[in-house]
């Protein structure tokens, strides 16, 4: 049950009342934390969904620019009193009704990865495509294994945060996923999962010893494996998801089979 379910009746009041005040910005944050609007909106409920995308957007600029202390910054509650200006009480009924759904699922702890959905794909998909890319990971022997400790964390993103299909973010030691780019889940050659392999082998240069010579013409691959990036080059990332299909690129055996032999030995 949602806090406004069990406070109905000071919720209506107190909400709709909109005042200048820090205990109002903390009632209306506790009010949106019950709410899930971070996805598609509700047939139907696309104003809603827009005004209380811009409802959040207001009360972090607080945060941001205020230090949270309203109370010195009047000015920051404009744009809330004219959100509010527009909602009655049964406006708030109908909110909560379509988005006090705190039982979405955005979180899977699965057995080789924790999985999160910040993007807009349904609670359905999302399970389905964790659990495909789970599964894969499940595949892994030998040294490619290795590379999914520590646990690893993938994000399913926005279009805005990656132009990539998958890419592997060093820093934050996280995959992000774009799955509106994700048609099928085949493991050719540019798929979805080569292309997650490819990130995983960022991730082992990471956290494991290289052998020194790795990044030389006797490794190239494929057109991709002669581009640099902000690394060395991509050789080692191309090797590292070439070799877990092993059978299946017999052009580049050469160099597959230096490679194991080279990763065998360290």
């Amino acid at each position: 049950m949602n806090l406004y379910n069990l406070i109905k009746e000071e919720i209506n009041k107190q909400i709709l009342n909109v005042t200048i005040s820090n205990n109002y910005v903390k009632l209306l944050r506790n009010w949106l934390n019950t709410l899930d609007f971070k996805g598609r909106s509700p047939k139907g409920m696309k104003k809603y969904h827009e005004k209380l995308n811009h409802l959040a957007g207001n009360l972090n600029n607080i945060v941001k620019y205020y230090k949270d202390d309203v109370e010195s910054n009047p000015g920051s509650m404009h744009n809330i009193k004219a959100i509010f200006s527009y909602w009655k009480e049964k406006d708030i009924d109908i909110i909560n009704d379509k988005f006090g759904n705190k039982k979405t699922i955005r979180e899977l702890n699965l057995t080789n990865g924790i999985f999160f959905n910040h993007s807009i794909i349904s609670e359905k998909r999302f399970k389905l495509l964790s659990n495909e890319i789970n599964d894969l990971f499940d595949d892994l022997k030998g040294f490619h294994k290795t590379v999914l400790k520590p646990k690893l964390k993938i994000y399913f993103v926005k279009k805005n945060k990656s132009k990539a299909t998958a890419t592997y973010k060093s820093d934050k030691d996280v995959i992000y996923i774009r799955p509106d780019r994700i048609k099928a889940f085949g493991d050719d050659y540019a798929s979805a999962k080569y292309i997650i392999l490819h990130e995983l082998g960022h991730r082992y240069e990471k956290y494991n010893k290289i052998p020194d010579n790795i990044y030389t013409p006797e490794f190239f691959t494929t057109v991709y494996s002669k581009t640099s990036n902000s690394w060395t080059g991509e050789q080692f990332a191309e090797l590292f998801a070439l070799s877990h299909w092993y059978n299946k690129y017999k052009e580049y055996k050469k160099q597959l089979d230096k490679f194991i032999k080279v990763m065998s030995s360290l």
